[in-house]
C-alpha cells in the first residue's frame, strides 16, 4: 500500500496552489497511492485534508489520515477522515510532540509533498530530514 504525507507551514496563504496540490495528488493517485496522512495544525494540512476528502468521490478508494501529536483525553474525528493514528511508541514532551510525530511520518510514507515558502520552521526541517523520499514540492 502506497502512502503520502503533506508537510507545510502553518501561517502560509496557500489558496494560489489549490490546483496545483489537486494535479498532484491526482498523479499519486495514479501512481497507486490510497494513504493520505495530514496533521490538521495549520493552513496547508487543511488545504490537503480537504483536498484529498473532495476527491473521495472521485477516487474512493483513497484514504485521509488524521495524524495526531498529542494522544487527546476526548477526541471527535471530523467528517475529513477516514481515520486517526499516533505514530509515536512513546509519549514525548509537548515541546518535541509535533517535530517527533513529523520526523516518524516521513519516515513512514513512500511520497511527501511539501509547501515551503522560506527555509526554517517545522515544515522545512521534515523537507530537509526526509531527503530519501520522493519529494513533490508545491511552491
Amino acid at each position: 500500500m502506497l502512502s503520502c504525507a503533506f508537510f507545510g507551514h502553518r501561517d502560509y496563504q496557500y489558496g494560489g496552489y489549490r490546483d496545483k496540490l489537486e494535479k498532484t495528488i491526482k498523479y499519486l493517485i495514479d501512481k497507486g497511492v490510497t494513504e493520505f496522512y495530514s496533521g490538521n495544525r495549520g493552513a496547508f494540512d487543511r488545504l490537503c485534508a480537504h483536498t484529498v476528502w473532495n476527491l473521495k468521490e472521485e477516487y474512493p478508494q483513497i484514504k485521509n489520515i488524521l495524524v495526531l501529536s498529542y494522544l487527546p483525553e476526548k477526541f471527535k474525528l471530523s467528517e475529513w477522515y477516514d481515520d486517526a493514528v499516533y505514530l509515536l511508541d512513546k509519549r514525548v514532551p509537548p515541546k518535541y510532540a509535533i517535530s517527533h510525530t513529523n520526523r516518524k511520518l516521513a519516515q513512514t510514507v513512500n511520497y511527501i509533498i511539501v509547501g515551503v515558502e522560506h527555509k526554517f520552521g517545522g515544515a522545512w526541517s521534515v523537507y530537509q530530514y526526509a531527503k530519501n523520499i520522493t519529494i513533490l514540492l508545491l511552491t
